[in-house]
């Protein structure tokens, strides 16, 4: 699709290969000298640091991941125009959410829409198989969880390019959730909203409007 991309990374001993995946079927490949064990170290003190709110150490662990991972891709990405990025990391990066990514002055979640998918093929899918798309998401704050302020544009972007069924804010119950995805027989259902994943997974969840939805 237009303005999208498509990023798979493979890290290997002595360097991270990077495909990233463009629209009519388009494969380009990039090279970061970083290798496998550094890189995952540097994931896992990303992954801590986020976990601490009350610092901003993780800011300089995502530069450097982001020096490794996105910046070799820049050329490609203004030269495209593209506005949404697809995350299809090796099983061990996946602790990385790449919107968190500092680049020195923005986020990456302030640059690009960015989604994380376990795994996509690398051929171009039939335009028969257009996929049926619910995008829902809450961004106004509730509680001790902020406001979204990007969340509109990542539906409306959702709506506009992929015709998706739009939940939005008020709209975003567990009933109408429920009731919307027994109407069609969505392929892809995409979430924009706070959650925490704790390691009791009764207390995992994602946020609606005035509700949680965990994970039974």
């Amino acid at each position: 699709t237009p303005g999208t991309a498509v990023l798979y990374f493979i890290p290997l001993s002595d360097r991270t290969e990077i495909l990233v995946s463009l629209a009519g079927g388009r494969l380009r490949r990039f090279r970061s000298d970083v290798g496998r064990a550094e890189l995952l170290r540097e994931v896992a003190t990303f992954r801590r640091q986020l976990e601490d709110r009350t610092k901003h150490a993780y800011k300089l662990t995502g530069k450097r991941i982001h020096d490794w991972l996105i910046a070799p891709l820049h050329p490609i990405l203004e030269a495209e125009a593209l506005r949404t990025l697809v995350f299809v990391p090796d099983e061990s990066l996946r602790a990385v959410p790449p919107a968190a990514l500092w680049d020195g002055q923005q986020f990456l979640a302030e640059r690009y829409a960015t989604a994380i998918v376990p795994g996509l093929t690398l051929t171009r899918p039939e335009r028969s198989a257009k996929p049926l798309i619910l995008a829902a998401g809450v961004s106004h704050a509730q509680g001790a969880f902020p406001e979204l302020p990007g969340v509109p544009d990542e539906l409306a972007h959702l709506k506009d390019a992929y015709g998706a069924r739009v939940l939005a804010d008020q709209q975003l119950t567990y009933g109408r959730l429920q009731r919307t995805l027994d109407e069609r027989a969505f392929s892809v259902v995409h979430l924009a909203s706070h959650g925490e994943f704790l390691p009791d997974a009764s207390e995992t969840f994602l946020l609606l409007h005035g509700e949680r939805l965990g994970l039974e």
